[in-house]
């Protein structure tokens, strides 16, 4: 006998003992009668412990058992003698009856706990070069009873399907799933995974991931053959379990559907049968791209060169609606006002993008972003960066952290015979005066061995608040020791609760300070993109500090032996962090977030820029290319993001070389720019498509997961062309709303088939693809 919960048990040691006491508590009164009374109560708390802990008869391990066994390719007859020896023990036991066995490779099968291992069982026949695992555990889990157990019998290589998504299930289930490894001594290495997109335009990159399966590590050898023509070899070294590889390869020029095989070679590879698989990829036209330019554009020949239909517009001359796109695979908007796009065909395009799933790139120069009046226009907020208002100074755009040194030093005098503090005084006032004329925010923190908050980051104007300001500005008295690193955490924490597009500190001090941990602190500064300039009063302030927290945060360092200057050096940088919307001279280059678009540039040096149109980036957007203006946190280059269905890519210093240097006849980059934005190549509503995992037995045609909308049709029908040239007829019927499948014959060889699919009545058409 066994117990469920065992643990129950422990409860009945404090009843029993209750038991006895109230037997016992008076002992001059007790009967033979109430003492049996007592000793029945007792009893029946035993019992109803024993019952609540559910004994059951048997042996521990005779929970509702089934067993899957892994019939693929890869078990040698060692791991299926295995397999036999525990099917034995099982029956011998019982405890696989009466749920039997599933054998699973490509597919799954039920048989009975006495069936034989072979076909003859009565099983079908499994396809042997696939193991799907995910579809064996499901249809065991549909036959075994709540809180059964499933024992799989495996070499643990899946090759379809994902077996941990059932584990939710089966606990759901109150379902055990144990495993024991099939070991396999045989040296083999397998292809497991071949997986390519399905549709592609002509000349698209063509990312191929593979995922190769070896018993042992090693050097191993792979040969690709496209059209059964051999398109290349690579050496690769193999671990001991699955090597991920991702081939880039080039969509072919040739519009239709194109064979890939792969195989990979492993000296003394002792298991042929999984060493290639297939895929198929369907090839459409050259992806077609509208450039409008006002002047003549040098991207027009650029793309043209990489295999891609390019026509060059005037912007007035884009569609006005959205459907005017529909045969657009990306638009390129070069150097493009929103006065000359217009506010109907703007919203036209940027509806294609975000609904259509139709690519922009948008290049910058003299008439676009801020330049070109972009800023809260409709083709502004689908761009990743934001635009400026034109203007020398934007308002509300700046939140300025003020960090005074008011220690004791500060009461003596530098250069002069007016006292440190008060010129610090001065320039604070300064400060507060600049901030309230652009209605930005300001905070001012001063500082001792700690920090003192002077007035909170918030946004000020002039009048009442400046006035109030300024007198507790000039109540400051210099006393204390000095611990810059307090000082700059609290007004980081401060200016971290800002969202405005240029935040900036300005840090002054006198002296050496107490120790502190600055390389998170700075390195969390620079990656919110919050700038810091320094200034090292006197010949006793700390400037190698100083100067390392302005370099490490992009700001400005300022080394001043008269405190008289401190005023103007305040005036000076927050005129400097409040820039203008258009940079010019050498604007260093630097790498922003990993990207397909840049991944030619890797290990390259990178050219600077000669200008720059001023940007900020959006919440949720990627800058691939950063631009480094000395002294300010590094602008957004090369920015991108996804718009609803459509991909979006921006360049704002233009394809000018006045302002792009180099980088205006970078071709490649544009080239692999404009194909990462284009629109995905379309699938034909009746492209069929085979059912993920397992061995093939139906032919699927879904309108609705090919990107269309619904179709309920009167008939469908088509058929195959195996690669020897034979054809197949095939038989649809409706399985589902617009969903048909179409049974496919048994021992299919492997290879790519292509297909014909055409409809009769409804809203259908007629597809072509491969399968």
């Amino acid at each position: 006998m066994r117990l469920v919960h065992p643990l129950l048990l422990l409860t009945a040691i404090p009843l029993a003992a209750i038991g006895i006491w109230l037997a016992l508590r008076r002992p001059g009164e007790a009967t033979t009668r109430s003492r049996l009374g007592a000793a029945l109560r007792g009893l029946s708390f035993v019992l109803l412990v024993l019952a609540l802990a559910q004994p059951q008869l048997g042996h521990g391990s005779d929970r509702p058992t089934l067993l899957l066994l892994d019939r693929s390719a890869s078990v040698d007859a060692a791991a299926g003698a295995r397999q036999l020896a525990w099917l034995h023990a099982a029956g011998a036991s019982g405890a696989a009856r009466p749920y039997g066995v599933v054998q699973f490779a490509g597919d799954s099968a039920l048989t009975s706990a006495t069936g034989a291992l072979l076909p003859s069982s009565g099983a079908r026949a499994l396809d042997p070069r696939a193991t799907d695992l995910e579809g064996a555990l499901r249809l065991a889990l549909a036959r075994v009873p709540r809180g059964g157990r499933l024992v799989v019998l495996s070499d643990g290589f899946e090759t379809t399907g994902d077996a941990l998504g059932v584990a939710a299930l089966a606990r759901a289930r109150g379902v055990t799933i144990d495993a024991a490894r099939l070991s396999d001594s045989r040296r083999d290495a397998g292809i497991a995974r071949l997986q390519a997109p399905s549709s592609l335009h002509a000349g698209d990159p063509l990312p191929v991931a593979v995922t190769v399966r070896s018993t042992v590590a090693g050097t191993a050898q792979l040969a690709l053959r496209r059209d059964g023509v051999a398109a290349g070899r690579q050496r690769v070294a193999l671990r001991a379990g699955d090597t991920p590889l991702l081939l880039s390869l080039t969509a072919p020029a040739a519009p239709g559907a194109h064979a890939y095989a792969l195989r990979v070679t492993l000296p003394g590879d002792a298991i042929p049968q999984d060493d290639a698989l297939d895929a198929a990829v369907r090839v459409v036209r050259q992806p077609r791209v509208l450039v409008a330019s006002a002047a003549g554009s040098a991207l027009a020949s650029m793309l043209s060169a990489n295999g891609t239909t390019v026509q060059q517009v005037d912007p007035t001359a884009l569609p006005s609606t959205t459907a005017g796109y529909r045969g657009e695979d990306a638009v390129a908007l070069d150097d493009v006002s929103a006065t000359a796009l217009g506010p109907v065909r703007a919203a036209a395009l940027v509806d294609a993008v975000r609904a259509g799933g139709l690519g922009l790139l948008a290049f910058g120069g003299p008439s676009s972003f801020s330049l070109g009046r972009y800023a809260g226009t409709a083709i502004d907020k689908a761009l990743p960066v934001a635009s400026l208002r034109p203007g020398n100074r934007q308002q509300r755009d700046l939140a300025l952290e003020v960090v005074l040194d008011r220690s004791g030093s500060m009461s003596d005098t530098a250069g002069g015979t007016v006292p440190k503090i008060q010129m610090a005084q001065a320039a604070a006032r300064v400060a507060t005066s600049f901030a309230a004329r652009h209605r930005d925010q300001l905070g001012i923190v001063s500082f001792d061995i700690a920090p003192h908050t002077l007035a909170p980051l918030a946004p000020i104007a002039p009048g009442r608040a400046v006035t109030d300001l300024d007198k507790r500005i000039d109540a400051l008295q210099a006393d204390g020791g000095t611990n810059i690193f307090l000082a700059l955490q609290s007004a980081a924490q401060q200016i971290a609760a800002s969202t405005l597009p240029q935040r900036h500190i300005i840090l002054m001090s006198d002296g050496v300070s107490e120790l502190g941990d600055y390389a998170p602190l700075l390195a969390g500064l620079a990656r919110a993109r919050v700038t810091v300039s320094t200034v090292a009063l006197g010949a006793q302030a700390d400037a190698k500090l100083l100067r390392m927290i302005a370099t490490r945060t992009h700001g400005q360092f300022y080394a001043v032996r008269d405190a008289a200057k401190l005023p103007s050096i305040f005036a000076r940088d927050a005129r400097r962090t409040a820039r203008p919307t258009r940079l010019h001279g050498r604007i260093a280059v630097t790498p922003g977030a990993d990207s397909p678009v840049v991944r030619s540039l890797g290990g390259r040096s990178l050219p600077p820029l000669r200008g720059n149109v001023v940007t900020t980036l959006r919440p949720g957007a990627q800058a691939d290319l950063l631009g480094a203006d000395p002294g300010h946190a590094p602008d957004p280059v090369l920015a991108q993001w996804q718009y609803g269905a459509g991909r979006v890519l921006t360049w704002t210093p233009g394809l000018d070389p006045a302002m792009a240097g180099a980088w205006a006849g970078n071709a490649r980059l544009w080239q692999e720019a404009t194909r990462w934005v284009e629109r995905a190549a379309a699938t034909p509503l009746l492209a069929p498509s085979l059912p993920a995992g397992g061995h093939p037995t139906e032919l699927v045609v879904d309108p609705v997961a090919n990107g269309g909308a619904p179709l309920d049709l009167a008939a469908l029908s088509g058929s195959l062309v195996a690669p020897g040239g034979q054809p197949i007829r095939l038989r649809f019927t409706q399985t589902g709303a617009s969903r048909y499948a179409a049974p496919l014959p048994a021992a299919l060889p492997p290879g790519v088939y292509r297909s014909t699919v055409s409809a009769v009545g409804g809203s259908g058409g007629a597809g072509a693809g491969g399968a």
